[in-house]
């Protein structure tokens, strides 16, 4: 359904042209569900922008992302349009700064269905009325009227979902869906998105920072670090076998009710930072927090190792690991 080749997401900033995207390649299956997980400014989100044809107008990209037997970097805008937010759906990070304060959210979800002529106008109401009862909007018929100010966090985050699937799309990407909301409404926003995509039937591309929320969310994960993917495969192999250093970084900083119970526990941390995007270093990206980091690392970009079937990471080192 989805096949991303070799993508490359280029950007001109102040400081120089840099590649914050490189080589990145994936399949999206009818039906199945993968999430992208990592630090902020590995490239996740531009990835996600660029399937939606939405890159900043400071970026270029190479590669090919092709749907449908369609390649969406060679489509122009008019094409695009009538695939996004119609075939392909997207809930946004930040509802507040995504939703427009000027308008209804009645009119923002009616919005989609009526530009790709999915209803009728003497019907929308009653469609938008019954994406809010799907979605969990107490009291839709008078939430149809509220601006997106009026609204909690995570009800502006249930009009978000709303949103994306009005036009019922083959494919949903939710990039953070759950950023700035607590764990309780969390878990309640994954769970409604989870629940939707089993329901109507779609593939979707889940985005977090948060590995245990990515595992508990799809079935196969991509670990992505300053821009390239480190580690990818099947959810339950991956998560059984962890092997990538950066993917077990990720892995140890996930909170357990072990640390809960034993106040002498700490959580434990990846040292370092993630480098500018006009400072990733040739070779291996993760070598300045690698412990495990070696002459050839410096030097050289390691390629895919299988670690078994349907997983694989990308590191010289995977014998000192394992």
């Amino acid at each position: 359904m989805l096949d991303i080749k070799n993508l490359n997401i280029n950007l001109n900033t102040v400081y120089g042209d840099a590649t914050a995207v490189r080589n990145l390649s994936f399949k999206l299956e009818k039906g199945k569900t993968l999430g992208i997980v990592g630090e902020s400014g590995c490239g996740k989100s531009l990835t996600a922008l660029a399937v939606m044809g939405l890159l900043p107008e400071n970026s270029w990209s190479t590669g090919e992302i092709i749907f449908n037997n369609k390649n969406l970097l060679s489509l122009n805008e008019d094409k695009l349009c009538k695939i996004r937010g119609n075939s392909i759906g997207m809930i946004f990070q930040e509802p507040m700064t995504s939703l427009n304060p000027l308008h209804t959210i009645g009119k923002q979800i009616a919005e989609p269905m009526i530009l790709h002529g999915k209803v009728t106008r003497s019907m929308i109401k009653k469609e938008v009325l019954n994406l809010l009862d799907m979605v969990g909007i107490p009291d839709p018929l008078k939430r149809i009227s509220s601006f997106p100010h009026e609204l909690s966090g995570g009800q502006r985050q249930r009009v978000m979902i709303a949103m994306a699937l009005s036009c019922k799309p083959e494919i949903l990407i939710a990039d953070e869906p759950t950023t700035a909301l607590d764990v309780t409404i969390q878990k309640q926003i994954l769970d409604l998105i989870k629940d939707l995509i089993d329901e109507f039937g779609m593939s979707m591309i889940l985005i977090s920072h948060d590995l245990g929320v990515i595992a508990n969310n799809v079935q196969e994960i991509i670990v992505m670090y300053g821009g390239v993917c480190v580690e990818k495969g099947y959810t339950k192999k991956l998560i059984n076998n962890i092997s990538h250093p950066y993917s077990q970084g990720l892995f140890s900083a996930i909170p357990t009710l072990e640390m809960q119970e034993d106040s002498e526990q700490r959580l434990k941390t990846i040292p370092g930072s993630v480098p500018e995007i006009t400072e990733i270093p040739k070779g291996c990206t993760f070598q300045g927090r690698c412990e495990y980091v070696s002459d050839i690392c410096v030097k050289n970009s390691p390629n895919s190792v299988k670690i078994s079937e349907d997983h694989e990471a990308y590191c010289f080192n995977l014998d000192k690991l394992n």
